[in-house]
């Protein structure tokens, strides 16, 4: 890499540091490129000429979130008990990461809208940087559900990326009440939790 490059990879990431900050702070729909551009110091030509837009950037950002994410979320892989208790491991986790970061989880929902309903609207560096993420992540859900069929404790028929569909939406949506509006009985989340998973159990014989 050429120091002309470095300098550039440093800029990028400058930028979407000081970005990150502003939309946790602000909220995305707050934020204005300038404020950005401000913060960091650069012109605003030079932030465009590293992201096209301020969907891109927040895109960017947010891929930057979900690697920390599943970062955190991989011990309920490594954690001990039935196939149940680590899904309930990892509802516990996700929930205490986005406590600890709510306005990364408002975030989240501006991401699914440019990514789901938007994605013609992203460069094509940004929709690199999407494929690259989800190439590279491991399948958690995936893993603890396949985890879940072999040791029995979870139906046979489940059909795995469906049942990982499902369980993302809900979870996000169940642990919203306890995210943006914290104090809430967290007893309370562990039943809705075990709810959820009831859709995977298997029926006792």
């Amino acid at each position: 890499m050429t120091l002309r490059e470095r300098e550039m990879l440093r800029r990028r990431e400058e930028i979407i540091s000081v970005a990150h900050e502003l939309f946790v702070a602000q909220g995305f729909e707050r934020v204005i490129v300038a404020e950005v551009a401000r913060q960091v110091e650069f012109s605003r030509k030079t932030l465009y000429s590293h992201f096209k837009s301020k969907t891109d950037l927040m895109v960017v950002v947010v891929i930057r979130i979900l690697y920390r994410l599943d970062k955190a979320l991989m011990e309920s892989l490594d954690s001990y008990g039935t196939w149940h208790q680590r899904f309930m491991t990892y509802g516990m986790l996700y929930l205490r990461f986005f406590q600890s970061n709510p306005g990364s989880f408002e975030l989240i929902n501006y991401f699914d809208v440019a990514v789901h309903n938007n994605p013609h609207k992203l460069s094509d560096d940004v929709l690199a940087e999407l494929r690259r993420y989800r190439e590279t992540t491991s399948p958690i859900v995936p893993r603890l559900l396949q985890g879940g069929i072999h040791a029995e404790e979870f139906r046979e028929d489940l059909p795995i990326q469906l049942a990982r569909d499902f369980f993302c939406k809900a979870i996000s949506g169940v642990a919203h009440e306890y995210i943006i509006h914290p104090g809430g009985n967290e007893n309370n989340y562990r039943e809705e939790l075990r709810m959820l998973l009831r859709a995977f159990t298997r029926p006792k014989s």
